[in-house]
């Protein structure tokens, strides 16, 4: 496929969604189908991704690969263990990788669209204990510089 898309015939490549859209929950899947045939990409996302689309995607990694270590910022990674579209492997690939402090979440019955699916209220509170342990350890960071350089 890396070799298809940046010809003249893979730039007018697209790849269609299927089964299960990223969601684990039947009912929250029929409404992301229904949203996406309807042409509501706000709502669902595309019915497909242009090819172009995924190469930008890949070029965009290959860039930040090598600057992984050099993030320092706490990280919070939010996996699916039955992920439909990304591996488990990459997030255990970021979590050695990344140069800060990296906490992750891997959940157990939900697939890629994990702030919809089934377990996004053990997300969302996963987030905001994340959130709260680093306004603890760091209050300062949610002080705008100007304010705290006294402009």
């Amino acid at each position: 496929m890396r070799i298809l898309v940046p010809t003249p015939l893979g730039k007018r490549l697209a790849f269609v969604e299927r089964e299960p859209y990223g969601s684990k929950d039947a009912r929250i899947r029929a409404a992301i189908v229904r949203a996406m045939h309807a042409g509501d990409s706000a709502t669902a996302g595309l019915l497909s991704t242009p090819a172009h689309a995924i190469r930008e995607m890949w070029c965009f990694k290959a860039d930040l690969k090598p600057r992984w270590p050099s993030v320092r910022q706490p990280t919070l990674l939010v996996q699916s263990r039955e992920d439909d579209i990304a591996s488990l492997s990459n997030a255990f690939y970021l979590l050695r990788r990344l140069g800060g402090r990296v906490d992750m979440l891997v959940l157990d019955d939900s697939y890629h669209l994990v702030t919809v699916d089934r377990q996004r209220d053990l997300m969302a509170t996963r987030v905001t204990d994340f959130l709260t342990t680093l306004v603890r350890e760091r209050p300062a960071i949610l002080v705008p510089a100007r304010v705290a350089n006294g402009d």
